[in-house]
């Protein structure tokens, strides 16, 4: 469930175009009347190919994304740059094939800050700073630094964490 909100949420935030191609809106059936399961078969056909969320989760998922696009440091940094570009390369040392996948890089003048956006219970920075040593996205940023490096990209000037509740006030 965190990982299916997450890409939501990261959709809604860095994508807001494509939620609604890989998103659809479901309204409550009951399953256990002839009506209700005929309008849920006719929601899933139309909707074929895109998950289905619950409208609470939509309305969530929305006033999350609105919180950190508005936000004056967030608006900043997303005004210039791209979203979810994959980079691949060869590990030097294992000859592996390697991926990294930045939520979004932004071009700040001459810089290039890679942004990566962390769901949370808790946004304080006491607390986020556990999630992100539990978590190793110290480490995330150094590989995907690499990464960019192994693959002949300059590597990215900066990193930055988005840590954005994932329930009200965001």
């Amino acid at each position: 469930p965190a990982m299916r909100s997450g890409t939501a949420l990261h959709t809604a935030i860095l994508e807001p175009g494509l939620f609604g191609s890989q998103y659809a809106v479901s309204p409550k059936f009951d399953r256990r009347t002839t009506k209700g399961k005929a309008d849920a078969a006719a929601f899933e056909a139309e909707n074929a190919g895109k998950e289905p969320v619950s409208e609470d989760e939509y309305e969530n998922w929305m006033r999350c994304a609105e919180a950190v696009r508005t936000h004056p440091a967030c608006a900043f940094l997303f005004q210039k740059g791209h979203a979810e570009r994959s980079v691949f390369a060869n590990d030097p040392v294992t000859g592996e094939m390697v991926k990294c996948r930045p939520d979004w890089e932004a071009k700040v003048g001459e810089m290039t800050v890679n942004v990566d956006i962390k769901s949370t219970d808790d946004a304080r920075v006491s607390a986020f700073s556990r999630s992100a040593f539990n978590y190793g996205y110290p480490m995330q940023s150094a590989f995907y630094s690499d990464v960019c490096e192994w693959a002949g990209l300059p590597k990215p000037d900066s990193w930055c964490f988005i840590a954005v509740e994932k329930e009200p006030p965001y």
